[in-house]
Order: structure tokens, then sequence, then C-alpha cells
């Protein structure tokens, strides 16, 4: 059953002419420590994406609580599908991998409404991790609910009201000409931008290493003109995707590793990769047509 002051909430939602999902969570499956959990949503915004017109560039994703915990992972790890990110009672720290704050900068808002008499998560603590990053700039849009607890959606729908058109005015850019990523994990996205592997470590590094002290990857990118500028550290292999729309065909595309070219060509739409694209995400704004992949475990400075 769907509490009273997240059912008011979703109420407000409907009359904006939007679908919603709503899935659940359980002790068992819960979003703190469960990635299967998280990449199911993935899976569901796509089969409704597969079955409906729907705005690939306004797609949105928010939550409460633990939801919301849920929703602070993919701001950090797997921005692509979303136009921006809603919470409500937000704790901003992970139970599954490393918090990296500075995926925060990219583009999509973070919009985070807390209520400073929260009796779960206590509101000088959340405010405390919000200054410190301040200094890293983060897209993040941080509102106080003076008296609020931990469920007060349904005594604050004005704020909640605001916070939602605030939030649909956002529409994505699939073509973003900057990008900030961190991960310490393969395989990890955003938009055109894939860190496929970590940089080897020594067999003395990895007996050393732990959970919470694991290798980081780090790229700073950015894209004008055909040219790709990449600054890195600690990845052992790149991807650049290319979606349709981005490039000029008839001209070479350059991709520089820390100011090393490494890549100076001219590439064509690849049938197969448009196709895999598609049916990977259902997504028609960000269809990538080919794909460029780089090693980079020695051109490090």
């Amino acid at each position: 059953m769907i509490p009273l002051f997240e059912k008011d909430v979703l109420g407000n939602l409907a009359e904006t002419n939007s679908f919603i999902i709503y899935p659940f969570a359980k002790k068992d499956f819960n979003w703190l420590d469960n990635e299967q959990a998280l990449e199911a949503i993935s899976r569901e915004i796509h089969l409704v994406k597969k079955l409906y017109n729907i705005d690939d560039n306004r797609v949105f994703i928010g939550g409460h609580s633990d939801g919301a915990r849920g929703v602070f992972w993919f701001a950090l790890n797997n921005r692509t599908d979303f136009a921006g990110f809603y919470t409500f009672a937000l704790l901003p720290s992970l139970s599954l991998g490393q918090s990296f704050y500075g995926n925060l900068t990219n583009e999509q808002k973070l919009i985070t409404l807390n209520g400073t008499d929260d009796e779960l998560f206590k509101f000088d603590v959340v405010l405390g991790i919000y200054d410190k990053l301040k200094t890293q700039k983060p897209n993040w849009i941080f509102t106080p609910l003076k008296g609020a607890g931990h469920n007060f959606m349904g005594d604050y729908q004005a704020e909640v009201k605001n916070t939602f058109t605030a939030l649909l005015k956002e529409k994505r850019n699939p073509f973003p000409r900057s990008i900030r990523w961190q991960t310490d994990d393969n395989a990890k996205s955003n938009f055109w931008l894939s860190i496929k592997r970590l940089s080897a470590v020594s067999e003395n590094q990895e007996s050393n290493s732990t959970k919470e002290n694991k290798q980081v990857a780090s790229v700073n990118a950015g894209y004008a003109n055909n040219v790709f500028e990449l600054e890195t550290s600690a990845s052992g292999e790149l991807q650049i995707l290319i979606p349709f729309g981005m490039i000029d065909y008839d001209k070479p595309v350059k991709i520089s590793i820390n100011k090393q070219l490494m890549f100076n060509e001219k590439i064509k739409i690849d049938q197969e990769t448009v196709i895999n694209s598609f049916l990977d995400a259902w997504d028609r704004e960000f269809l990538v047509t080919n794909k460029i992949t780089i090693k980079t475990d020695k051109y490090y400075p």
C-alpha cells in the first residue's frame, strides 16, 4: 500500500500528464545495498519507453527516504537517462559503493527538500555534507523546510508542488559539451564518455587495497567541433560513444588523452551499433552510432 503522504505527491504529478513508474522495494531487495534493484528500475524505464512515445529528454527520477538514497545513487553513477533528479528527506551517502560527489557537477540538477526536524536523517548531518561540497559547485538545489519531519510531503504540499514545477521545466541535453566522471567500477558511462576498465594495479597494491580505498578512475572531458579532450587518471580503457547528430562525419574525429593525440580519423555510422544502442535503452535522442575505444594505462602524466 502506498502511504497517504506519498500518494498525494503522485497525485500532483498525475496532473502534469506524466507517466509515473512507482517501483517497490522490500527488506531483502532494497535500494541501499543491491545494485540489481537499481538496475531493475532502469529496465522498467526502458520498457515504458519501448511501449509508449516518451519524450527521452524529459525523464526524471525521484524518491523519498531510502528511495531518495536510491535516486542519489543514480545521480552519482547512472545519469544518462535523466533530465533531472529530485529527493525528499535525503541522506546524501551511499551504502553501495563510494559517493563520488564530484559527479553532481554535471548538467542535470539534483533538487532536494529536507526537514529541519527530521527524526531519522538529522538535518545538521545533511547540511554538513552539502556545505562541504559547495567548493566543488555541484548542480544541487538544497531547500530546508523549517519544522518539517521525515514524512513531510502531506503537510508541505505547496513546497512539493513548487519542486515539481521547477523540475519539469528542465530538459536533458543529450550532447553535453563537458563531462566530469569518477568511478571505482568498470563499464560506467555518462552520456558519450564510458570508463570501460580501471587501470591495472600491481599485486602489492591490490593486496593492500580495501573496499573503502580501491582504485578510482577520474576523467574530465570536453567536446567541441569533432574534438574530444580528456584528462584522466587511473582509467585503463576509455570509450567515446558517438551519438547521432553530435559530430560531422565528413571530418575526422580527434581524441586527445592528457594532451596526447590518440585518435584522428574519419568514422562512419555503424548499423549494428545503432541497432544495439536503440534496443538497449530505447532512447531516440541519444542514439549511439559508433564507439571509439582507447587504452589509456600508459598515458598518464
